[in-house]
């Protein structure tokens, strides 16, 4: 099987999947909300701050989810890099991407960095969409689903072997 090519997509995080975590926070903490008014005195004044507290925290949670930075996500035929600003640099985080979730039209990816001297290790999910790509789309799931050189499809899928207890 040949290798994808290289390529750079820039992932704007709008669309449905802004909606659906908007929704998520805000059922969340309602949740929340609801929670702290049951475990509290009807006449006590704790009730109004905890659900007003819980309140602001699922405004800014939403609101965070409203306006997200993009993401470029560069791959270059064997390694993937993530570009958290815009414009990008070229250099980019290197780390691999996973598909979690794939229905087609959208696809729901994990961005696992690698660890180095300067970075950390961290993960980032990306949830893209067909519309949102139009003509790199078919490049981008070339790329997240063909065979990088010099990995074994073996070392990708199954990790090692715990080592044996004495």
């Amino acid at each position: 099987m040949r290798a994808a090519p290289a390529l750079q997509v820039t992932v704007t995080r709008r669309g449905a999947w802004r909606w659906v975590v908007v929704a998520l926070a805000a059922t969340s903490f309602s949740a929340l909300a609801a929670w702290i008014g049951s475990r509290l005195v009807e006449n006590s004044l704790a009730m109004p701050v905890g659900i007003c507290m819980a309140s602001a925290l699922a405004a800014v949670m939403a609101w965070r989810a409203l306006k997200p930075a993009p993401l470029g996500l560069r791959f270059d035929g064997q390694c993937w890099h993530l570009l958290a600003s815009a414009p990008f640099d070229e250099s980019g985080r290197p780390g691999d991407v996973t598909v979690v979730m794939d229905l087609g039209l959208w696809m729901l990816l994990r961005f696992d960095a690698h660890a180095g001297e300067m970075h950390e290790r961290c993960r980032r999910w990306l949830a893209v969409d067909r519309h949102e790509l139009r003509a790199q789309w078919h490049g981008l799931r070339c790329a997240v689903y063909s065979p990088r050189p010099g990995v074994s499809s073996a070392s990708r899928e199954a990790p090692a072997d715990p080592p044996l207890r004495e």
